[in-house]
């Protein structure tokens, strides 16, 4: 009667296991390059890679479409969606706006002192941008001028934002 429990027992965590690896599909998603990034936007979802390259989905990343051939040579680290526009930090340009679901980017860093911007991140019609200096900006019109927020560290770059409510919560290298 034990080994039958243990047995049983068993097969049921099997089961249960398998039903959360079921969870995960593999898409016909970008081969050969390394993303870097992800946003979303109802139900389009962008994504940014280290071969300077930007991409958007409407299928669930079935397939891909690439949307960044006016922002050429530009490693994209991150993307952000502020109303209607989409804000991609990059390595070496600082940030880029589309105001038409990525046809055109115009660069946009008045008041950016350090232009690698590894991280942003909205919340209402706040825009954040973090950089490799440990320097976080916030743009209040949409991106078109930035103010420094904050100074950390010149050892620790800031490198992930996340919203909780109206708070900003940074991730750095220290």
């Amino acid at each position: 009667m034990k080994h039958l429990a243990i047995f049983i027992l068993l097969q049921i965590l099997i089961i249960y296991y398998s039903d959360l690896q079921a969870q995960w599909v593999q898409t016909n998603g970008l081969y050969g390059g390394i993303i870097t990034c992800f946003a979303s936007n109802g139900t389009k979802v962008y994504t940014g890679t280290v071969n300077n390259d930007l991409f958007c989905s409407t299928t669930n990343g079935e397939y891909w479409t690439k949307i960044n051939y006016s922002l050429s040579n530009r490693w994209v680290h991150s993307i952000t969606i502020s109303g209607s526009n989409i804000l991609v930090g990059t390595d070496d340009s600082g940030v880029y706006i589309s105001e038409n679901d990525g046809v055109q980017w115009t660069q946009t860093n008045y008041g950016l002192t350090d232009t690698h911007v590894l991280t942003l991140a909205s919340i209402g019609t706040n825009i954040y941008a973090g950089t490799t200096d440990g320097e976080i900006y916030l743009s209040t019109n949409g991106g078109a001028s930035w103010v420094k927020v904050y100074i950390g560290s010149t050892w620790s770059s800031v490198r992930a934002f996340t919203a909780s409510g109206t708070n900003i919560l940074a991730g750095t290298d220290e």
